[in-house]
């Protein structure tokens, strides 16, 4: 009888066990607080000040040249080149922040 009740308690003691394990929601919201890793877009027609620091920068900065969205979040490199990561919600509240240019991490 002893064996049927530690058995009982053990089996009791696993399935609270599994009840508690976490499971990953994939449609659950990123949030505010949460990187989300994007590709850049190298077809951008955007181009950067020859020179420019290599960096993030929002698109209304004076170092982003040639088709540029405000809100949009570039990155630039100094040969010139840049892509475009698109929307920033903080180049978007900024308005014409210099502590965008380039974006701190």
């Amino acid at each position: 009888m002893q064996w049927k009740v530690s058995s009982i308690v053990a089996i009791s003691f696993l399935a609270s066990q599994v009840a508690c394990i976490a499971v990953a929601d994939p449609e659950a919201d990123a949030g505010p607080s949460k990187m989300v890793a994007r590709d850049c877009d190298f077809s951008d027609p955007c181009t950067a000040a020859l020179g420019t620091p290599e960096g993030v920068y929002c698109g209304y900065c004076s170092e982003v040249e040639t088709f540029a969205y405000g809100w949009d979040v570039y990155n630039l490199y100094p040969d010139g080149s840049c892509c475009n990561y698109g929307y920033r919600q903080s180049c978007a509240d900024s308005d014409f922040d210099p502590n965008q240019c380039p974006i701190s991490s």
